[in-house]
């Protein structure tokens, strides 16, 4: 496959999620109401929540929020290892949420009930 053809294939891929992600955004219809002064809610997902070479560079992101300016939540839907830096991604977050059983929608819904600002 040329590179002009790999490209006109990812367009297509590409438009088609946009245009089923406007779907569902419109679906959902959520509203997003200022946080005023309350901490500024930070969400994580990621299926990486374990032992794996970006948890490794994301513990330390989560260690240095200030947590007077913000609350962290994180969202995985990847599987539980049991090794020990799934256990330390757990306890760096104020809230770590499995969303592994949740489609998109569910969790969109569960994320967006918790109030995530970004």
């Amino acid at each position: 496959m040329s590179a002009a053809q790999q490209r006109a294939c990812s367009e297509l891929w590409t438009r088609d999620r946009r245009s089923e992600a406007a779907a569902k955004r419109t679906a959902l219809g959520f509203t997003f109401p200022d946080p005023g002064s309350r901490p500024i809610r930070l969400g994580y997902l990621s299926n990486d929540f374990h032992e794996h070479a970006t948890a490794h560079l994301l513990i330390e992101v989560l260690d240095a929020h200030r947590r007077d300016d913000f609350e962290v939540f994180s969202y995985s839907f990847g599987a539980d290892d049991g090794l020990p830096m799934r256990r330390r991604l757990t306890t760096a977050c104020d809230h770590f949420v499995d969303i592994c059983e949740l489609d998109d929608t569910a969790a969109a819904r569960r994320i967006h009930a918790d109030g995530v600002d970004i």
